[in-house]
């Protein structure tokens, strides 16, 4: 049975959320750029390169494909990287594989890659891919690599890792097995698509082999290729783009040096004929491979040398000759895809090269970076062309409306167009779309591109312009922007956002009642729109008891709608109990139920998520001592909002205050995740923290990494303990008590099996190695057919404290109220002092 309580509110008028990303600027590209583009107009062909994971994509050979081959190169990463960890916030899970997917793109448009994916879902470190393709169902993610095959038909594959393991990761490997089959599959014709998509027979697969971490693939007997070009025109060598590229993956911390001078690359050849000393023999790339093309190629061969830095429009009645050839050949009923499909993209190349030829720029802004469903809203629209030929404005589109425009741009001359529209109820709301529905077999069930293989839906175009080119048609799509003046920043344009009317946020992402105890939680409710009086409805298990504590009142103009609740459960918390607490409001017979997510980084667009509003409740018997404990803040983790939760006093510690703190007032200190990665600090904090743990002090430290791209940059611990790589990745891994008698295991809460139940995506990683004597083991565990680890929690005395070092994933364990990971940590925070 599910408690029903409704309340009465007044709905706020309009609330805007500011950040500060310019990642929306239009387009405006300079000769040089233009002049590339227009090489890679005469070249048909197309590579994909494919792995797993998002930063596992050879930045430096993709950047060598696009601008020096000039092919459309394509990157597929099978997942979005959901179970990664993140080094710059809390986000984890499907926010983050958001955040990695934006990084993606923004990797993409620096090296000049297409990024599409598969719905296959990262559920973390995986040892073998035997595990992987069971987990993933096989079958389905190698249905989503064939439909892309046959879409966008390349001529060549490239695998970033091999069948064999070298690649470690079980993800990694499992990308190579389902490359290779579907190699085979997209050109097998009795292999159906729901789709209908026709047969594609890609000529060549090959393996591009590495030398990184232990592994080193590469043989002077392979295929070789020199990358290491520089290219005059860019002014960049393609190790300089690469790095740039590389580099976008700031969640990962992968910022990376430029290279310069010779580069070489690697590759087995798997299927496909033989090659000697290319990969791209015997392939035929120019327009000459599509049926009456002759007059196109001759056209863009005469506009390729006629182009002049200084006058990049010279070369626009060429490029408009072109496209009515390519229009009148798209007439033709001949059933040829290879022809619709290089056409179709030749089509689309072509149409941006003209408008950046003609000095084209046109924008449309907003004065808000919200909108909703209904919204009245202004839109301001600005073109301006810079070339000799006759360029008229036809029509804007904006919503569902047409106006008619037939305005002449004069060359250099700024025109603005302002037009007031009705936000339209059939643009779908921004948040990404293979979220729409929950995951399932670890695969997403996106309801739009239903293989999952698009990086993103842009689908929410609210403004196009339709512009008569010397006598030609082009429409144009424009991202509706807001646009506004940063005192320090400049010029700033922001992705407008689509919302539902009203959105909600808890104030915590989980409430947990220890022991049945009293909690508080708050909701803000948010109006995007004017909206009438409405009500808030609750829906909860009836054991639970919710109390609204303010009242309900008018609140300030602009202001968002708060309501704060204290809830308890009936049983005190005398056996576990799990459910949600699901809020919605109702205004004039229309729900409302969204909660709305915001991830705001400098690098990447602001992404909104909407899901529905329902806050996790849990309640379990616990026992804890201790009141006050300090945590010093890592990469970013959520561990000290749910020690909060569970009723400790949280002083954080950080670098400006760690001198002037009185130590001897916490009775234990927690260091976050990889803490001794990020902050050099630490090494002058060092004696300071050993002396509070000297004194009597608890430190508990989480896991840290300690290799080439996270180094260990701060001294740790007294005694010698080497982090290592190990890790165990399935989450129901058995454990084995090895000190029954440990504190660990008994003190204030007895520890046993059940407690390692329900735990998600792993048991843990980062592995404590090679340790000194002082350090003792308390328990063990091992992946299936894998030696048992005793390095995923270990603790020594130091003077009359105790210094812990664990690898387990609390991080994970804890926000997802995982109850036997809470017995376990307050164990490690509050183990007796040494006498």
């Amino acid at each position: 049975m599910k408690k029903m309580l409704m309340v009465l509110l007044l709905v706020i008028s309009v609330v805007f959320n500011f950040s500060y990303v310019s990642a929306q600027i239009p387009i405006q590209k300079n000769s040089a750029e233009i002049f590339q583009d227009l090489q890679r107009l005469n070249t048909l062909g197309t590579v994909l390169y494919v792995a797993a994971h998002p930063d596992d994509e050879n930045t430096r050979l993709l950047s060598w494909l696009v601008n020096e081959k000039k092919f459309r190169t394509a990157y597929v990463s099978l997942t979005r990287g959901d179970g990664g960890q993140n080094l710059l916030g809390t986000e984890l899970g499907t926010s983050l594989g958001v955040i990695r997917t934006q990084e993606l793109l923004a990797a993409r448009k620096i090296d000049g890659a297409e990024q599409y994916f598969t719905r296959a879902y990262d559920f973390g470190f995986s040892k073998n891919p035997e595990e992987t393709l069971e987990k993933w169902n096989k079958d389905s993610v190698l249905r989503d690599l064939v439909t892309l095959i046959r879409t966008i038909k390349p001529d060549v594959m490239i695998c970033r890792f091999p069948h064999t393991g070298e690649g470690g990761h079980g993800h990694h490997t499992a990308s190579a097995i389902l490359a290779r089959k579907a190699f085979q599959l997209a050109a097998d014709p009795q292999y159906k698509l729901p789709s209908g998509l026709p047969f594609w027979h890609v000529k060549s697969l090959f393996w591009n082999t590495f030398n990184f971490g232990s592994a080193n693939t590469i043989s002077e007997s392979q295929l070789k290729l020199e990358i290491g070009n520089f290219n005059p025109v860019l002014g960049k060598s393609y190790g300089e783009i690469a790095s740039n590229s590389r580099s976008q993956h700031k969640s990962q911390g992968f910022g990376t040096a430029s290279t310069r001078g010779e580069l070489k690359e690697y590759f087995v050849q798997w299927y496909g004929d033989t090659v000697k000393n290319d990969l791209f023999e015997n392939l035929n790339f120019s327009w000459s491979r599509i049926p009456r093309t002759q007059e196109i190629q001759s056209l863009v061969n005469q506009a390729i040398e006629k182009f002049q830095l200084a006058r990049p429009n010279e070369v626009l009645p060429l490029l408009l000759k072109v496209k009515k050839k390519i229009d009148g050949l798209k007439m033709s009923r001949e059933f040829n895809p290879e022809k619709d499909t290089w056409l179709k993209y030749k089509t689309d190349q072509l149409n941006q090269l003209i408008f950046q030829c003609a000095g084209i720029f046109a924008t449309a802004t907003v004065n808000t970076n919200e909108l909703s469903y209904g919204d009245s809203v202004q839109i301001k629209v600005d073109g301006i062309q810079r070339s000799n030929l006759p360029v008229s404005i036809k029509n804007i589109i904006l919503g569902n409306q047409i106006f008619s425009i037939d305005s002449i741009l004069t060359n250099n001359i700024l025109n603005t167009f302002n037009y007031t529209i009705t936000i339209p109820d059939n643009i779908p709301y921004s948040s990404p779309y293979w979220l729409d529905r929950d995951i399932k077999d670890n695969l997403f069930q996106p309801l739009k591109d239903r293989n999952g293989n698009q990086a993103y839906i842009y689908d929410d175009t609210l403004a196009r312009i339709v512009l008569n080119i010397d006598g030609q048609d082009f429409q144009y799509d424009l991202p509706l922007n807001y646009r506004f003046v940063d005192p320090i920043r400049g010029e700033v344009y922001q992705q407008v956002v689509i919302l539902p009317q009203i959105t909600m946020q808890w104030s915590e992402p989980f409430s947990l009642h220890p022991n049945g105890d009293e909690g508080a939680v708050s909701l803000k409710v948010t109006a995007h729109s004017d909206m009438n009086k409405g009500h808030l409805l609750l829906k909860y298990p009836e054991d639970w008891n919710v109390q609204i504590v303010n009242g309900v009142e008018l609140p300030e103009l602009n202001k968002g709608q708060t309501y704060d609740f204290v809830l308890n459960i009936s049983n005190q918390g005398k056996t576990l109990s799990k459910d949600f607490l699901e809020a919605s409001i109702e205004v004039d017979g229309q729900i409302f139920n969204q909660e709305l997510t915001s991830i705001d980084y400098s690098h990447i667009p602001r992404q909104t998520i909407l899901k529905p509003a329902h806050l996790a409740l849990t309640s379990f018997p616990i026992i804890t001592h201790f009141k006050r404990i300090g945590y010093l803040e890592g990469a970013g983790d959520m561990v000290a909002m749910s020690l909060k939760q569970l009723g400790y006093e949280i002083v954080q510690i950080n670098e400006h205050n760690y001198n002037q703190l009185n130590w001897n007032d916490l009775e234990a200190v927690v260091v976050g995740v990889r803490a001794y990665n990020t902050h050099k600090w630490l090494n002058d904090a060092y004696d300071k923290i050993l002396e509070y743990v000297n004194s009597g002090g608890n430190l508990v430290v989480q896991y840290n990494t300690n290799n080439r791209l996270g180094p260990i940059i701060a001294r740790m611990f007294p005694y010698d303990l080497e982090v290592t790589t190990s890790r165990v990745t399935v989450e129901e891994a058995p454990v084995t008590m090895l000190d029954k008698d440990s504190p660990i295991l008994n003190y204030p809460n007895k520890i046993t099996n059940e407690d390692f139940d329900a735990w998600i995506q792993e048991r843990g990683i980062y592995f404590a190695g090679k340790r000194g004597d002082e350090w003792k083991s308390v328990i063990a565990m091992n992946d299936p057919n894998d030696t048992p680890k005793d390095g995923s929690l270990v603790y020594a005395p130091y003077g009359k404290g105790n210094i812990v070092y664990t690898g387990l994933s609390f991080f994970r364990e804890l926000p997802s109220s995982v109850v036997g990971a809470f017995r376990l940590f307050v164990n490690l925070i509050e183990l007796p002092k040494n006498q």
